[in-house]
Formats: structure tokens, C-alpha cells, sequence
């Protein structure tokens, strides 16, 4: 799903500049981080899997610039 220039100023002007996504290391929680951060949100990121964590704020912090945090918890 590719978010219009238009929603991502309503994201960033309704939620601020930071965003917490739980469930990050897969499934809907990991698509969800990577939407958020292509809306320009910097990210809080939480999981079990430091390793699959790890890789997906490596890839997110490259493609989008955005600056992401890692919780590793359950």
C-alpha cells in the first residue's frame, strides 16, 4: 500500500513525529513500521526477535531516512 503525499502530512501533523509499532519483527506489525516511516515518522519498534528487529531498522533507517528505536520485548 503506497501512501499519498497527503496522508503522510495528515499522519505527521495528527501523531507528531514519532510513532510506536508493536509486533515490528513480522506480519502486519512489521508492514505497519514500514508504512509509517515512508509517511516520515521516526519509529519506536517492539518484538521478540532482536535479530529480525535488527535487520528491519537497518533497512527502514536506509530507505527512509528516519530515525527507528528497538525494544526487544514480549
Amino acid at each position: 500500500m503506497k501512501l499519498s503525499q497527503k496522508e503522510k502530512d495528515r499522519l505527521k501533523k495528527k501523531y507528531g513525529e514519532w510513532a510506536l509499532v508493536t509486533g515490528a519483527s513480522s506480519g502486519i506489525g512489521k508492514e505497519l513500521a514500514y508504512r509509517v516511516a515512508e509517511a516520515g515518522l521516526h519509529l519506536i519498534i517492539t518484538g521478540r526477535h532482536e535479530d529480525k528487529l535488527t535487520a528491519i531498522r537497518q533497512e527502514i533507517q536506509s530507505l527512509y531516512g528516519v530515525n527507528v528505536e528497538m525494544v526487544v520485548a514480549d
